[in-house]
């Protein structure tokens, strides 16, 4: 299997396996143990079955609060659904109105500068510092457990 292969949804956007990528002791991250997603919010009845069926059984929402009221996620309800948010902010801009975003279409960097300013705000913001950790002490104390798939969503 390839590192990162992606997940074709029909409504969903940015899903991919997280298998088989190296870590930083010389293994590898196993498939259909992680996935990533980006957006889950205009998934329909094939996508939800179809992410059921690869052993999706939670999904770990990482959106902030305003995000996943604008934007809740369609997931089959046999999946196990936790909310998680690295901030109260959305980070990503993700909620933005086009109106907003019309001046920056004409920088053909914005969306590269937009996402530098992110990544430097995830890497220099102690509460999402302490969010991830949260996350991540989670991920490895599931590790020993894991019987079926566990599935991020963040938009960034």
């Amino acid at each position: 299997m390839k590192a990162g292969r992606g997940i074709s949804l029909q409504r969903g956007f940015n899903c991919r396996d997280l298998g088989c990528y190296p870590t930083c002791d010389g293994l590898t991250v196993k498939a259909k143990r992680l996935i990533r997603a980006g957006y889950l919010s205009d998934l329909n009845f094939r996508d939800q079955k179809k992410l059921y069926d690869y052993g999706i059984r939670t999904v770990i929402d990482l959106r902030s609060p305003f995000e996943v009221r604008k934007f809740p996620d369609l997931i089959d309800n046999r999946i196990q659904y936790i909310k998680m948010p690295i901030s109260n902010e959305d980070l990503t801009e993700s909620t933005v109105n086009v109106r907003n975003l019309v001046g920056q279409l004409t920088d053909k960097k914005a969306g590269h500068h937009q996402m530098v300013q992110t990544y430097q705000r995830l890497l220099t913001d102690s509460t999402v510092w302490l969010s991830y950790r949260h996350f991540f002490l989670n991920l490895v104390e599931a590790v020993g457990q894991w019987r079926s798939v566990s599935l991020f969503n963040w938009e960034g």
